[in-house]
């Protein structure tokens, strides 16, 4: 009984977590139906309570069996009007609040068979965010809605954090091919890679937060220090008292005053608001994009700075280790080359591959070829383990092709990498070149499984 509730107690948090997220998303929707529809005493309550309609859904999804359209419909129907009776009473308000719970519940027991990702993808974000932009411009001019807009308000920065956030994540995933096909588990990510770009993230947040509350930040810290240098004042001692002071010169007559203007227009008023709210909001963008390229790049070049210093540190280190193979460098924070072809990376994502032409020397050479084959050998099904030898990696792979022994081009190129490797010993141009000719020629000649 306790190895089956617990995992039904994690996905019931996961999917209230989830539904909280989609509600924030989207808070102008459910609080306009609060404001305007539902009595005051129970509004804010069922207007909390909402994600647990998506914990609830998602339970009696994964409990119940729901083989008929129907009784899905059903279940979500009792459970959004058993959570309206509760917070709102029997009667017409708890009527029009159940199709929301029934959406929600319904939401909510989707999310047990299928991913989030695949449900709420970046474009509902996007969505989101518009709709919250667009919400706080138009309701700031509708007045029985003015005690609400500081709700609206601090929902939407938390939609913006939610939303920044996420995307860091999904965008994560797609750059290290770390996805996951199951709904109950979502694809997991190495904390090297996770935490730093949280930290960035979190910084663009505060960042964007410093734009919109800038001078109200800077008017209670303007406050703060005349308070502080009032009370400094005050604990130094009193001197005998200062001459009385001359008495001012007699102020110049005021000019005539000029007659009252009259206001603007208010389609005046109301297109200098449209504008203010543009530029606030371009420039805002303008900030997150900047943020968002400076802390793409930073962590690479923070990794670059560390190796650095760790191969002065260690020199022993910088030929190489001879644990398996390391031609091929693994780097989870760097963006992938060849991971977008379908190829998939095998141990995190692999540096930029030279072309032919950019190669220095034929060791180099030698290497590039060695690495192109293992890849060939990998496409067509070999496994290699990272502690394999080149000679064990090019004997496996003749096994794997039917093969008692390796092809001459095979053996060449275990030769030649060999003395390049462990050796260091000189190739010419011209051998590498030869090498290459020979095996393009025998892997044309193999069929294509």
């Amino acid at each position: 009984m306790k190895n089956t509730l617990r995992p039904l107690l994690l996905r019931g948090l996961r999917a209230l977590l989830q539904g909280a997220a989609e509600l924030l998303l989207f808070l102008p929707l459910p609080l306009l139906l609060a404001v305007y529809a539902l009595p005051a005493p129970g509004r804010w309550l069922w207007l909390a309570s909402l994600p647990l309609l998506y914990a609830a859904g998602c339970a009696l999804a994964l409990c119940l069996p729901q083989e008929r359209r129907l009784t899905r419909h059903a279940v979500a129907a009792a459970s959004g009007l058993l959570q309206a009776v509760c917070t709102l009473g029997a009667g017409l308000p708890a009527l029009l609040a159940l199709p929301a719970g029934w959406l929600l519940a319904r939401r909510g027991a989707r999310m047990a068979a299928e991913p989030w990702a695949q449900l709420f993808p970046p474009p509902a974000f996007a969505a989101g965010l518009l709709l919250q932009f667009a919400a706080s411009f138009v309701l700031q001019f509708v007045p029985s809605f003015a005690p609400y807009l500081p709700l609206l308000l601090w929902g939407g920065l938390a939609a913006l954090g939610t939303a920044l956030f996420r995307m860091n994540r999904i965008r994560l995933q797609d750059e290290t091919l770390n996805r996951s096909s199951s709904a109950g588990s979502p694809p997991a990510l190495p904390p090297a890679v996770l935490w730093p770009n949280r930290l960035w993230t979190a910084l663009l947040l505060a960042g964007v937060l410093l734009l919109a509350f800038g001078s109200a930040l800077e008017a209670a810290l303007r406050e703060g220090l005349t308070r502080l240098a009032a009370f400094l004042l005050g604990l130094l001692p009193q001197g005998q008292e200062p001459p009385p002071e001359a008495a001012p010169p007699a102020a110049p007559p005021s000019p005539p005053a000029l007659p009252p203007s009259e206001p603007p227009p208010a389609w005046l008023q109301w297109l200098e608001q449209a504008l203010l709210y543009a530029a606030g909001a371009l420039l805002t963008l303008l900030a997150a994009y900047l943020l968002y390229r400076l802390a793409l790049r930073l962590p690479g070049r923070l990794r670059r700075l560390l190796t650095w210093l760790a191969e002065r540190m260690n020199p022993a280190q910088r030929s190489g280790s001879a644990e398996g193979y390391e031609d091929e460098v693994v780097s989870l924070l760097r963006a992938p080359s060849a991971g977008r072809s379908g190829q998939g990376l095998q141990r995190g994502t692999r540096l930029r591959e030279p072309r032919w032409e950019d190669l220095r020397s034929g060791g180099e050479r030698v290497r590039y070829l060695y690495r192109q084959w293992l890849r060939g050998q990998r496409r067509r099904g070999l496994q290699a383990p990272a502690q394999w030898t080149p000679a064990e990696t090019v004997r496996e792979a003749a096994a794997a092709n039917g093969a008692a022994a390796p092809g001459p081009a095979a053996g060449e190129l275990l030769r030649l990498y060999e003395s390049v490797r462990y050796g260091e010993k000189p190739v010419s141009d011209e051998e590498a070149a030869q090498l290459r000719s020979r095996l393009e020629a025998e892997t044309a000649s193999k069929p294509k499984r």
